[in-house]
């Protein structure tokens, strides 16, 4: 990554004629182009990932790590130890498994997972099968969401994708503009303007994404 919170913030102030920082200061800017990453995390979880290991409980019932906000996927098992490469981990559709297998929550415990079942509207939890067992549960390998690293200073590299950069400038630039508005009808339109720019770019990228996936190319094909 080669792109600086500088040069978005340089951007955007000579978008506001500003590029002085005489109305709104850096600091001012680097605190926007910080919350403009978090916020691209509510629009795309997987704009910024981490692969991490976790230690089951027993049960069914699991937690992400404490730094991460969603589950992107499971990767495999990693024996109890965390260090003993395993089995890889499917995701299923928690209704779809249930029909077909009642009373798979009861079933026999073991320590290596099988399927991973997780429920968007619960970002934090998902269930394994087979349950974990009470004692010697396993550990596995999963890829997860977790907010960006924050960015300071200002010369420092975003901590995204440098391609997100047009998207923090139209953060930025809300931010500003949000600002303004309280004194200007014009800035209050740009600032809608801009948070639109914001959000429908993220979900464009998210569009493209689905377009080039593999997985979803080979489901296409698959299909004909």
């Amino acid at each position: 990554m080669t792109v600086t919170a500088q040069d978005i913030a340089d951007a955007a102030a000579e978008k506001l004629f500003d590029s002085g920082f005489d109305r709104h200061a850096t600091a001012d800017h680097l605190d926007w182009i910080n919350d403009g990453q978090a916020a691209a995390c509510l629009f795309k979880p997987d704009i910024s990932t981490q692969k991490n290991t976790l230690a089951l409980v027993e049960g069914t019932y699991q937690s992400i790590s404490l730094t991460a906000h969603a589950l992107i996927r499971p990767v495999q098992n990693l024996g109890t130890d965390g260090n003993t490469p395993g089995t890889e981990i499917r995701i299923v559709d928690f209704d779809h498994f249930t029909t077909l297998n009642s009373g798979w929550m009861v079933a026999a415990a073991a320590a290596a997972v099988e399927l991973v079942m997780f429920d968007e509207n619960d970002p934090r939890h998902f269930h394994c099968y087979p349950q974990q067992p009470s004692s010697n549960q396993g550990k596995i390998s999963v890829i997860e969401a977790v907010l960006p690293a924050v960015v300071t200073p200002i010369s420092a590299v975003i901590t995204i994708q440098d391609i997100y950069k047009p998207l923090l400038i139209a953060y930025d630039l809300y931010r500003a503009y949000s600002i303004e508005a309280k004194h200007s009808r014009t800035a209050r339109a740009d600032a809608t303007n801009q948070w639109n720019l914001f959000v429908t770019g993220l979900g464009r990228k998210d569009l493209v994404e689905k377009s080039i996936d593999p997985n979803n190319i080979i489901r296409r094909k698959a299909a004909k």
